[in-house]
């Protein structure tokens, strides 16, 4: 509505799509891809395409993430812990290395990353999630501090929301029904408190805030 041009990105092919309507129905310009972040050769060839498209880059919203089995850290496969780091915390490096240089280029840029309450607030049983939050933090605030250095014209944010209703708690229920017997009923009831009581933002809202402040 502000007259962006959009380029938008998600690994779910239907949600990019939905998106992507919403978008253009708003009368904006927008191209959509299918992106896995954590796969850095797709996500090059992605970012070659968008710059070939558009001519250039002035913000990046890096915001991809998933959220793990709620375990403890002694119960949680390497492999797991590995997928979610290439996903919320690589996702980001990747993004950024690829966009920066236009970013900077562009005389204007902003890069915002997704962070969560969980970069400032460890809580048990989702070390993976709250060590990729807590490095994304780092991240984004080492970078501010480097193009205030350098003197480039680039803002950083790092935005660090609590309870916005998206898909990252409620792709985890299926997950809830293969868990053994005697642990379902607590993951359910778990669940039930983030859905109703937690999660309850709507993301039109967040994204309002985040564009905003």
């Amino acid at each position: 509505k502000r007259g962006a041009r959009l380029a938008l990105s998600d690994i779910n092919e239907a949600g990019v799509a939905e998106t992507a309507d919403r978008v253009s129905d708003a009368g904006a310009e927008v191209d959509h891809a299918v992106l896995d972040v954590s796969d850095r050769a797709a996500f090059a060839r992605y970012a070659d395409a968008v710059l070939e498209r558009f001519g250039g880059v002035n913000q990046l919203f890096n915001n991809a993430g998933v959220a793990p089995p709620n375990t403890t850290f002694q119960n949680t496969q390497a492999e797991v812990f590995d997928r979610i780091m290439a996903i919320n915390l690589d996702g980001v490096l990747t993004g950024t290395r690829l966009f920066l240089p236009h970013i900077i280029a562009s005389g204007d840029g902003h890069v915002v990353n997704i962070s969560s309450l969980n970069g400032f607030m460890a809580q048990p049983h989702m070390s993976p999630y709250v060590t990729s939050k807590f490095a994304v933090r780092g991240f984004s605030e080492c970078l501010r501090m480097e193009m205030l250095h350098e003197g480039l014209p680039v803002e950083v944010t790092v935005v660090l929301p609590g309870g916005v209703a998206t898909q990252i708690a409620s792709n985890r229920a299926a997950e809830i029904e293969k868990l053994p017997p005697e642990k379902r009923e607590a993951a359910r009831e778990r669940f039930k408190v983030y859905q109703e009581k937690l999660l309850t933002m709507p993301a039109e809202t967040a994204a309002q805030e985040i564009l905003t402040t």
